[in-house]
This record gives structure tokens, sequence and C-alpha cells, in this order.
């Protein structure tokens, strides 16, 4: 779920209420909770699996109140800090194209040290929702252990090691010329961290 400001952000599954049951799988009825911190605009991008094909779409949502959300000033840098983690992001291509497979490899350091020791999150190295300015395009994807074999089929695709870092790649091919919002999750220490950039793409 991602706000038209893109700052508003959640990632949450109906594991997260309790049980899956019989009933609901039989009905592909799933329930969730969620709430909306703010008025204005919000992108829900639903990922799920059925016969072995996976499949992803989007809802669009708009919370009413008297004063809805502001679009953002976009902010572009390759260095965040998160948390207490320093974050540099590079993309190959350096420019980001519209169409072409583009790699973003993440860099994740702490203390001035390279973290070594990430965790596996939710069965991939990272969990990735990107999403444009005008919460028109939505991608879900996973990252993979740098040096790995990329594969494209997040759904049959080896699960990371137990242990892993400093870097991780993400393969994204971006569809439209625009202003992209990328949120992006690792576990380390037992902790979900966030990183969030914003990408040009041309």
């Amino acid at each position: 779920i991602i706000g038209q400001d893109l700052n508003a952000f959640a990632h949450i599954h109906p594991e997260d209420l309790g049980p899956i049951t019989e009933d609901m799988v039989k009905r592909a009825t799933l329930p969730l909770r969620y709430t909306f911190p703010k008025p204005g605009r919000y992108v829900i991008g639903i990922d799920f699996a059925a016969r072995d094909e996976a499949y992803s779409k989007t809802v669009m949502v708009d919370v009413t109140a008297p004063k809805a959300m502001e679009n953002p000033a976009p902010v572009f840098s390759n260095k965040g800090a998160f948390d207490g983690y320093d974050v540099a992001l590079r993309s190959s291509p350096e420019k980001v194209i519209a169409g072409v497979d583009t790699t973003l490899r993440y860099r994740i350091e702490k203390d001035g040290s390279a973290v070594k020791d990430l965790q596996p999150y939710l069965g991939a190295a990272m969990h990735l929702a990107v999403v444009s300015a005008d919460l028109k395009t939505f991608i879900h994807a996973h990252g993979m252990v740098t040096g790995g074999s990329h594969i494209h089929d997040h759904l049959h695709a080896p699960p990371p090691p137990e242990r892993f870092g400093p870097e991780i790649d993400a393969d994204i091919t971006f569809p439209e010329k625009g202003i992209y919002k990328v949120f992006s999750q690792v576990s380390h220490n037992g902790r979900v961290l966030l990183f969030e950039f914003m990408v040009r793409v041309e």
C-alpha cells in the first residue's frame, strides 16, 4: 500500500491477522486490516499465486478528509541513511531507460562496516515495491544475492542463503519514462529494514 505522497507505505499479508483457513482458500477471500494514516489516493498492489502461476493486480483507493496528501517534490540521491544503516544504490546501466532491463545494486553498511549477515525476508533476499509518481504503475520485485543467477520468475527462484551481504541486486524493467519511488525491505538481526529511493527513468 503506497500513498500519493510516496511516503505512506505498508507491506502486509493475510497471515498477519491469523491463520489462513481452508474456507478462506476455497472462497478465495482473504482478510487484511490497515489504518490509512492520512487522506488522499493510495495504490494497493496485490500479489498472489494460483495453479503455480503468479499474478499481480492493483487497486486505487481514495481516502477522504478535508485536506488530501500532496504529490512530493522528487529528491534523487544514490545514498541514504535508514535507521542506523547506510545504503548506497547504483544502477546498471547507469542511465535508467524505460523498457530496458535494469539492475539496481544495493550496498548495505552499518557503523562503517559492510553488513554480511543479512537474513532472508519472506523467502527472498529483498522485497521491492516500485511505484510511479502518478501511482499508475506498480511493480513487486525480489532482490537476489549479488553474484547469483538472475531469475525473473520469483515464484520458482531458489531461496537465498541463510546469511549474505553486503550487496543485493534487483532486476527491474521500468515500463515508461517518469519518476518512480522504490521501497525496499531486508531483514537483519530479526528486524525488517525499509530503504527508500527515487529513480528517474528516461
